[in-house]
């Protein structure tokens, strides 16, 4: 499974400042989040974390996100490229779990190698963040600029 989770923390980190007392979420109905957008369930109202403790959040939640997409990366061996897997899983990570990726997937099914160009790729990652978007109704700045990053990551200027 290449990508960099170097990367995928620089960018981030040069968007988000951690959220070190949880936030409820826009629109949610008592969903919490805290550091740089850890939204598991478990985060509870109040909770207090140090910088130390949200790099260690997101270090793992980046660990999660690249086994969300593990079976992608599976079928798309020799496919997609080292910076185009780091986007997929910043994209992974903001997710609150693996179950709308992989409904994508089910639906969506990635081109095989022989037809696959750079215009398919990019159309397929544009569709995979619209499909995942989709219910956020009033995005955050940090939230369209770290969309925007990713994009730029994957390849699409």
């Amino acid at each position: 499974m290449p990508w960099s989770s170097a990367n995928a923390t620089a960018l981030i980190k040069s968007i988000y400042t951690p959220i070190l007392t949880a936030q409820l979420l826009p629109g949610s109905k008592g969903k919490y989040v805290i550091g740089y957008g850890r939204q598991d369930g478990k985060v509870k109202k109040g909770q207090v974390i140090n910088q130390t403790q949200a790099d260690a959040y997101l270090d793992n939640d980046l660990k999660k996100a690249a086994g969300c997409i593990k079976a992608l990366w599976e079928k798309a061996k020799g496919i997609l490229a080292d910076y185009q897997n780091t986007a997929l899983v910043s994209v992974a990570q903001s997710q609150p779990s693996c179950d709308n990726l992989e409904k994508f997937w089910k639906k969506n099914r990635l081109p095989t190698k022989t037809t696959v160009t750079t215009d398919v790729l990019n159309a397929y990652f544009l569709s995979l963040i619209a499909s995942l978007d989709k219910s956020v109704t009033s995005p955050s700045a940090e939230f369209t600029a770290r969309r925007a990053a990713e994009k730029v990551l994957f390849g699409i200027v």
